[in-house]
């Protein structure tokens, strides 16, 4: 038994790092189920080292537990991922808009034509 929620705890453990890791990337904050996920990758080592909780009815019941609540976590998450692309792909476009913007503006308003090269670049030759 004692492997089984080893096993579990670092599964928990890495789930949490790489969750927390992507979310603070992506300016989405730690979700309340990441940190749940990391205390109880915590409690499962503890619960799994030797000691009295080894192969007591905590230990065989907290590895359903730390599954159900990876998965419940990872719902979660690609629940949050969704909404952070819908929101980036809903403002591409003034994205798009004011880049060009800042690159027409950067140049002095001298636009490149469209086969890609510049017009003042050919003037010199």
């Amino acid at each position: 038994m004692t492997p089984l929620v080893l096993v579990t705890a670092l599964f928990l453990g890495s789930a949490a790092f790489f969750k927390a890791r992507a979310g603070s990337r992506l300016g989405m904050g730690i979700s309340i189920f990441v940190a749940l996920e990391g205390l109880g990758s915590i409690v499962l080592v503890l619960v799994g080292l030797p000691g009295p909780l080894v192969g007591s009815a905590i230990a065989r019941a907290a590895v359903p537990a730390a599954v159900l609540l990876l998965v419940v976590s990872s719902l979660d998450h690609a629940r949050r991922l969704k909404s952070v692309r819908e929101r980036r792909e809903a403002t591409e476009g003034g994205r798009l808009a004011a880049y060009v913007k800042y690159e027409s503006e950067a140049h002095g308003g001298d636009l490149r034509s469209e086969s890609g090269t510049d017009p003042s670049w050919s003037r010199h030759f």
